[in-house]
Parts: C-alpha cells; structure tokens; sequence
C-alpha cells in the first residue's frame, strides 16, 4: 500500500468520526427537545393539581392559574404534535445506529492506517465499499454547512490534524472566524 491509499484511510477516519459527533450532536438536540415536551405535559398536571390542593375551588387565583396552565398545555400540546410530525423518536434511533457503524468504521480505518504493511487488498476493497455503503446511508441525514464544518473541526482535532483550509489544528470552544473548512 502507498503512502496515498494510508493518507486515505486516515481521511475516511476522520470522515466517518466526524459524521459520528454530528449525528451525536442531532441526538442531543432533539433529546433536549423531547424532555422539555415530556416536562411542559407533565408540569401542566403538577402544576394544577397542586395549585387546586393549596388555593381551593373557591379561590379567585385559581382561575389565573388555569389560565396560564391553558397556555402551556397549548403550547405543550403543539411540541408534542411537532414531535411526532417530525419523528423525533424514529430520527434519535436512526441517528444512533448510524453512529454506531460511523464510530466502527472510524476504529477500523484507524487501525488498517496503522498497520498499513499488513493490510492487504482484499481487506481494502471491504472497507472501501462498506465506507461507501454509509456514506450513502448519512447522505439521507443532508447536513448543512455548518455541521459539516462542525464535523470536520472535531475530526481534525480528534486526530490531531491540521485543517487544510487554515492549516491550524482546530479549537473545539472557539471555531476560527476565517476558515471555510473547520470554521465560523
């Protein structure tokens, strides 16, 4: 294998770990999402129930405290209808498994670029279709721009590569300003 087919392996690494903490990213984002829907329908109850037990029936608050519970079950109840229009369960799954195979592939080009001498062709062939098999798979996700470059920038500072783009190994807390590839 020459030093192009490793370099490769390496890039598919990156690739593939890159696509992983994007993924990851989704999930946490939409599991935010999902506990602040499960909390907003839970509440309302909490909050009227317990609102009823302390002020009364007769109590003149009451009807303020059913009027903003009104509003957040509304609201609440419009999350819920986004949630399951949108299928945020299904994409959390989804998005989970596809880390899953990201993650191992990323752990396998990593250790094929290490070994490179004993990796022998039929092995590339293997894991050059099964990167192209998951590339095909993601290219469903359509990631924007921006979480490509969020990709890349923990890829390249995972690896410990410097971006191509600004030639600097990326900083995880303050994206560059300037760069096309890893930041903004």
């Amino acid at each position: 294998m020459n030093k192009q087919e490793i370099q490769t392996l390496w890039d598919e690494s990156l690739n593939a770990f890159g696509t992983a903490e994007i993924l990851q990213k989704r999930i946490s984002t939409l599991k935010k999402k999902s506990n602040l829907s499960k909390f907003l329908n839970i509440g309302n109850f909490i909050i009227l129930g317990g609102s009823v037990t302390t002020l009364g029936f007769d109590n003149s608050n009451l009807k303020n405290v059913i009027f903003v519970v009104g509003i957040s079950s509304t609201l609440s109840a419009l999350v819920s209808v986004v949630a399951l229009v949108n299928t945020w369960e299904d994409k959390i799954k989804e998005y989970s498994e596809s880390i899953i195979k990201n993650t191992e592939i990323s752990e396998e080009l990593k250790e094929y670029a290490k070994r490179f001498n004993s990796t022998n062709k039929n092995t590339m062939i293997e894991m050059s279709s099964k990167v192209k098999n998951q590339k095909q798979n993601d290219s469903k996700f359509n990631f924007s721009p921006k979480e490509k470059r969020y990709g890349m920038r923990y890829g390249l500072f995972q690896f410990g590569r410097k971006c191509f783009g600004c030639n600097e190994i990326p900083n995880l807390k303050e994206p560059s300003k300037i760069c096309n590839v890893c930041g903004k």
